[in-house]
């Protein structure tokens, strides 16, 4: 249980790497491989166990020198969980700023990428310093804090009791609930089918009969509000035409068109968010978001 538990906080913290920026004040007893391999092999060092890669396999971590495992970051989405970085406990470091395959074989580690050198690196000689050296590294943190109310209070997510069934008086009816069996406040996140469709960012006019009011309610109540959003966009909104008239869409390799992705929930088209213009579009949503419903 403590060995699961450590890896789903790790986990949690890789879902948050962010592209890599260079970082001229990397500690200097970071040591870093050559950038010119896009191939990496080497041995697992005695007793050491490693963390990263997939949400998914959570379970089955730490790696060591028993796993056999095979896995491909590039199209092995995972639900959207995976991060292109391994730790280990005795300060090393795997990273690439590209989507790479590798495997644990034997007692040996391999990754191979076709899109960009995989490096090993040591930072320190613990879990937590070799995540901290890759992070000074590739993703430093930004030096904004979000909202504490994400960490000194509880999250309540309506998808765990609703499923897709995200509906006015049954969200208010959730809410109301966790007040009467007196669970302490804290925010709510409306989950998955609120919205009219994917990339159409407004409340279902069928469901949600006074939204803004609903979130005034709930704000009242002493619940901040968040709401689920994602980069897909339903091909067959008015959205999508637009956006993809626009170029703001990934489009498939040698064609001018966009790109069909299947995911959990259907086959949808993505938002390029390399595009600086659909990054703009997107935040006018949030913000608007906002601004609209409070």
């Amino acid at each position: 249980m403590k060995s699961q538990l450590i890896s789903a906080l790790l986990l949690s913290l890789l879902s948050l790497a962010t592209p890599w920026v260079p970082h001229a004040s990397a500690h200097p007893s970071e040591s870093m491989q050559s950038e010119a391999n896009q191939t990496l092999e080497f041995p697992l060092l005695p007793g050491e166990n490693w963390y990263g890669g997939f949400n998914v396999d959570g379970q089955r971590m730490p790696f060591n020198a028993s796993t056999q495992l095979k896995r491909e970051l590039f199209n092995q989405g995972e639900y959207n969980q995976a991060a292109p970085l391994l730790i280990s406990d005795q300060g090393r470091w795997v990273w690439s700023d590209h989507p790479f395959r590798f495997e644990f074989n034997s007692g040996n580690f391999t990754a191979l990428s076709g899109l960009g050198p995989v490096k090993l690196g040591r930072s320190g000689q613990t879990l937590r310093s070799a995540f901290l050296g890759a992070s000074r590294l590739f993703f430093p943190p930004q030096g904004k804090t979000p909202d504490l109310r994400l960490f000194t209070h509880p999250q309540y997510n309506t998808w765990i009791e609703l499923m897709y069934d995200q509906e006015e008086s049954a969200i208010l009816r959730y809410a109301q609930t966790l007040i009467d069996q007196k669970y302490p406040l804290g925010v709510l996140m409306i989950d998955d089918n609120w919205q009219e469709d994917y990339g159409v960012w407004k409340f279902s006019g069928t469901r949600f009969r006074d939204p803004k009011g609903m979130i005034r309610k709930l704000k009242a109540q002493g619940f901040p509000v968040m709401l689920w959003v994602c980069p897909f966009i339903s091909p067959d909104s008015t959205v999508y035409r637009d956006l993809s008239n626009k170029g703001l869409l990934l489009a498939e390799k040698n064609h001018n068109r966009p790109a069909m992705v299947r995911w959990w929930n259907g086959v949808s088209a993505v938002l390029d968010l390399s595009n600086p213009g659909s990054v703009a579009w997107f935040k006018d949503q949030l913000n608007r978001l906002t601004t609209e419903y409070g």
